[in-house]
């Protein structure tokens, strides 16, 4: 379709009418050469254009990838931001709550440096109390909150999307209280978070588990098949008690990725009665924005839903996991009508607190404002530093010692299952140190924090904020390591006797023993003690 534009019908950029004249003449100089190629909306509309297609210098980009150096901030849709910003100018003092509200309670305390070293001046103005019309409604949103939950809808392409302060167990307990309607028995994915095991729990569902049928033993991966999941459900049609609700893990923490869409598509086709899924995304947002992980998503079903109107499908994302986001940071998506909404909205009434954090609130409404623009790009940058850093692994001398651990072999069932390219899983056994040793020692020596490990395995997570330095930096870290480790081993002297304590007369070393510098310093204790040591 582009190759058939020809250069008279392209527009120049700076000729659109979604750049304001004054903004035209100061950015012309950055904008020279570059045409508009199409556009979702039209040239002449002063509506909000989605995606620009532009060329220049010979190559085909997004406005997603660009905009920020055309149009820094014309593009990023803060609703909530910009409200509570509002407000917060507007109000001086508060007769409500939070004596924090802009550092009030603390102004003449000692302890008011340490707060700011914590918090920042920032935090503490956007602890805002202000609710009602003068704001928005957090259960049931009319205004700015809807508006932000509406364009993250938008942004994943689901037909809702809610907003959670209180974690994506909340939001777990929030999707299964609204889709539970005690009409059958549950199926749960065993490897799904705790949560939702103890709120189906607690609603009193009977549950059967779907269990994983490979792993990798070293990386702790492991997966179910797809005749395992079509099994179980047909078994309980067999018998008349379908299953009411499936609930599915989209992605585990140690990357294996299920392609939803697809495995949900194969469940209807085979006479599966049932219409409610509950897909735990909490390690997936980010994944909406690659090329190749967007259409195993859990959203990615307009073709299914136009074939089944009925359908229900939730799904949870821990933002702060994936996205720019603060801790807690969560969002429920749904496919389904607006009772379906209803009921969520009613289940987060009854469930999540009545004092949502407002600065965890506006992290929200700044990931989607961000991924809208930014999404792609950033994706594509997390994804080339990861493949850039498994090559460097594989290929240098320097990382000998290290190998990458790769899925567990999933042949039959390698249509619905798929390893996360940013999710990298390294063996260290070769290098002669458990993983935790090496954990502590990137922390420690690097000031590098990895937090799931195996006893032989370290698993690298490449979110959107990690930058080229810290690639760098974990090479050199483990380049050092292992230069260390491989002088040490060097050094090592083998024991050729037995060295025995007496008492107890129990060996601390036999012939072969390596007397590692550990040893050495245990035998000096000994001695030390007035224990006899015997070398025989």
């Amino acid at each position: 379709m582009i190759s058939t534009l020809k250069k008279s019908e392209w527009m120049r950029v700076d000729a659109l009418p979604i750049f304001p004249p004054a903004r035209r003449r100061a950015e012309n100089r950055n904008v020279a050469g570059i045409y508009v190629l199409l556009m979702d909306g039209g040239a002449g509309s002063n509506s909000s254009v989605s995606r620009i297609y532009l060329w220049h210098d010979q190559m085909l980009m997004t406005v997603m990838q660009i905009w920020s150096f055309i149009m820094p901030n014309h593009r990023y849709l803060t609703p909530i931001v910009d409200a509570l910003a509002s407000i917060g100018r507007q109000t001086k003092y508060s007769f409500h709550t939070l004596p924090i509200f802009k550092g009030h309670s603390i102004e003449s305390s000692p302890i008011a440096e340490k707060y700011r070293q914590v918090l920042g001046d920032t935090m503490l103005a956007s602890e805002l109390t202000v609710t009602g019309h003068l704001f928005d409604s957090f259960f049931f949103p009319q205004s700015a909150i809807r508006e932000s939950e509406d364009l993250s809808a938008r942004l994943f392409g689901a037909d809702g999307t809610i907003y959670v302060t209180t974690g994506t167990t909340t939001s777990n307990q929030i999707a299964a209280t609204a889709l539970y309607q005690r009409c059958g028995p549950v199926l749960i994915d065993k490897n799904c978070h705790q949560s939702l095991h103890f709120i189906f729990h607690a609603l009193g569902a009977q549950m059967d588990y779907l269990c994983a049928q490979f792993e990798c033993p070293l990386s702790g991966r492991a997966a179910w098949s797809i005749e395992s999941l079509l099994a179980q459900a047909r078994r309980a049609e067999a018998i008349d008690k379908p299953y009411e609700v499936i609930v599915l893990t989209a992605q585990s923490y140690e990357g294996v990725i299920y392609d939803i869409p697809r495995i949900i598509t194969t469940l209807l086709e085979a006479g599966v009665r049932t219409r409610k899924f509950l897909v735990d995304e909490a390690w997936g947002a980010a994944n909406y924005f690659h090329g190749d992980l967007a259409p195993l998503t859990a959203m990615h079903l307009d073709a299914l839903c136009a074939q089944h109107p009925d359908l229900q499908v939730v799904s949870t994302q821990s933002t702060h996991k994936s996205l720019s986001a603060l801790r807690q940071a969560s969002m429920i998506h749904f496919r389904g009508d607006e009772a379906l909404r209803e009921r969520l909205n009613v289940a987060k009434f009854r469930i999540h607190s009545t004092s949502p954090s407002y600065p965890i609130l506006a992290s929200l409404d700044l990931a989607q404002a961000q991924m809208t623009v930014e999404g792609e790009a950033l994706a594509r940058r997390a994804f080339q530093l990861a493949q850039s850093f498994k090559e460097r692994i594989m290929q240098g001398t320097a990382w000998s010692c290290y190998d990458i651990c790769q899925m567990p072999d999933t042949s039959a069932t390698q249509d619905y299952v798929r390893q996360d390219p940013c999710k990298v899983s390294i063996d260290v056994q070769a290098l002669g140190l458990p993983a935790s040793e090496v954990r502590d020692y990137l922390f420690h020596e690097h000031g590098i924090y990895l937090n799931r490990i195996t006893r032989h395995t370290l698993l690298l997570n490449f979110h959107i904020g990690i930058r080229s330095e810290a690639v760098e930096a974990t090479l050199e870290g483990l380049s050092a390591l292992q230069r260390n480790q491989m002088a040490r081993i060097k050094e090592q002297v083998v024991c050729d006797r037995f060295v025995i304590p007496y008492p107890p007369g129990v060996p601390i070393l036999v012939p072969g023993d390596v007397i590692t510098a550990e040893i050495r310093d245990r035998m000096e204790v000994i001695r030390k003690t007035g224990i006899a040591l015997l070398e025989i």
